[in-house]
């Protein structure tokens, strides 16, 4: 058997999750001693994939104009004749669409499905169902896997579960101190379905209540100045402005979680598979998150991650308020170990290689028309 490669077709290589697990795999791939290609349009994680022997080849893969999605077939069918994968893995609906165009069908497609893609109805269902038909069908959570199995039953056998990897050497052992006045923390997109104005309705009626904290929104706007000026605005209506800040978005989010007491994950829809959680979890933070999607899987009972209703802000200060009770238990920082140690077997990078070579290794034993 001659050398192994690894193709993966991503729009960009941004600082999204997909986008950080199509490295992760291109650079495992390379260790296990596969060629590792990604075809994208490049991105803040290029200098990193090139740096670790990516082959990466730039292009508009993640154009969705009909013209440029013919193109991109071609320019794919090129790439695919010339480095001969033993792998294709379609990370996003745009460059399937490509690849199916310039290649049709084949056996070496495995596709991620990353999100409900807002299933909809006729066309835009159609458009989604493209990341159905790989010989193996990745799904980065249990919600997800049932989400396709609903929409698309008529893939149910080619699902595989592999949830994301998440790297722990980023979170080194520590112990948690109950505060006097907790410091609460909501990092993600300054975007409305992240909740956070939901956030702040909790946070005047914990300071109607008398509970004292103060509270750091951490995110990209993505040029959304709108929805910041109208938190601006709420901040100031709630009375909250000595109490909460807005600040950019971290590189280091384990340090941001350590300069927090409490996550909060307000989502008002849910999280495919919600990185955020999880990454507290492994910082030894208690988590309060809404009870849907991802974080539904990843919240565990040992006291320390607490799930309430989305999109109800007096659930919500409850939860908020709960937790900062239970932050001054005796046994308050062994649950924090607990959670960690629970993650960190189920979400750990090394797991999601594991898995995802093990669909490769699925695949690459079907057999191929000749």
């Amino acid at each position: 058997m001659g050398k192994r490669t690894l193709l993966q077709l991503i729009p960009a290589l941004g600082a999204g999750g997909a986008e950080r697990g199509a490295l992760d795999v291109a650079k495992a791939a390379i260790t296990r001693g596969w060629t590792s290609v990604i075809a994208t349009s490049g991105g803040h994680l290029l200098p990193e994939a090139e740096a670790a022997g990516v082959v990466v080849i730039q292009g508009p893969f993640g154009s969705k104009n009909p013209y440029q999605l013919w193109a991109n077939g071609r320019h794919l069918r090129s790439i695919i004749a010339a480095h001969e994968p033993d792998i294709i893995h379609v990370r996003s609906r745009a460059p399937a669409w490509a690849l199916k165009f310039g290649i049709g069908r084949d056996p070496r497609i495995v596709t991620t499905y990353h999100g409900t893609y807002n299933a909809g109805f006729g066309i835009k269902r159609a458009y989604n169902r493209i990341m159905t038909e790989g010989t193996r069908v990745i799904c980065i959570s249990a919600f997800i896997m049932r989400h396709v199995a609903d929409e698309h039953p008529e893939s149910v056998d080619r699902l595989r579960l592999v949830p994301r990897g998440i790297r722990l050497e980023s979170f080194p052992a520590t112990s948690f101190k109950p505060p006097s006045v907790p410091r609460l923390l909501l990092p993600g997109r300054l975007t409305r379905w992240k909740g956070q104005m939901l956030f702040l309705e909790a946070l005047a009626l914990l300071r109607g209540a008398k509970v004292h904290v103060q509270a750091s929104i951490m995110g990209d706007a993505q040029g959304r100045q709108e929805y910041v000026d109208e938190l601006n605005g709420a901040i100031d209506r709630l009375g909250l402005r000595p109490n909460v800040q807005l600040l950019p978005p971290s590189v280091d989010m384990a340090s941001a979680y350590q300069d927090h007491d409490l996550v909060v994950v307000p989502s008002l829809d849910p999280e495919a598979f919600g990185r955020v959680p999880v990454e507290a979890q492994l910082a030894c933070r208690p988590v309060v998150a809404s009870d849907h999607g991802g974080a539904s899987e990843t919240m565990g009972g040992e006291g320390s991650c607490f799930l309430v209703t989305p999109g109800d802000a007096m659930d919500l200060a409850r939860g908020l308020k709960t937790a900062i009770t239970a932050m001054h238990a005796p046994d308050f920082d062994a649950r924090l170990q607990g959670a960690k140690n629970r993650v960190a077997g189920l979400y750990g990078l090394d797991q999601m290689i594991d898995k995802t070579f093990a669909v490769y290794d699925e695949v690459l034993a079907c057999p191929r028309p000749q």
